[in-house]
């Protein structure tokens, strides 16, 4: 995993695990190209553009990093994701 940038960088120091942002994109790409899927597609992207603590961050990587804490794991969100 390599970006470590943004999102996935402040989740990373905030958090202290791997940053999700690679997972994300490998996720995003799994979705199929159907029109019913590019509201998952669009919200996986989506990245807040206000608030304090949410402001940059992508709803993907907020929905990894808190699949890791319900799972237990980050391979293991991976898996469910």
């Amino acid at each position: 995993m390599s970006d470590s940038g943004g999102s996935s960088g402040g989740l990373r120091d905030e958090l202290g695990r791997l940053p999700p942002g690679d997972v994300r994109q490998c996720l995003v790409a799994l979705i199929p190209e159907e029109r019913k899927s590019i509201l998952f597609r669009n919200l996986f992207n989506y990245r807040f553009t206000s608030g304090e603590c949410l402001d940059g961050h992508s709803f993907g990587n907020l929905f990894l990093a808190a699949l890791a804490d319900v799972t237990g794991s980050a391979s293991a969100a991976i898996e469910e994701a």
